[in-house]
């Protein structure tokens, strides 16, 4: 496993959604979410993801690929 730092961006199909959709999709983990200069580590499932926010996540080569690739980075 990996840990990743992943910038959101405005036409991530994930904008919108919450961090349980991101780590039942992608099958991996959101380890801490960052949001207007605020921290959350170990964020809950129903946290709702923003374009610009920041998120650690550890996960597999193969799904670190896919969403960093589905943010268009």
């Amino acid at each position: 496993l990996s840990l990743a730092r992943l910038t959101i961006s405005k036409n991530a199909p994930f904008v919108d959604k919450t961090i349980g959709f991101i780590e039942d999709n992608y099958h991996l983990s959101i380890v801490l979410h960052r949001k207007n200069g605020h921290s959350e580590m170990h964020p809950t499932d129903k946290t709702e993801i923003r374009p610009g926010d920041v998120i650690a996540i550890l996960g597999g080569p193969e799904q670190l690929n896919k969403i960093f690739h589905d943010n268009g980075q």
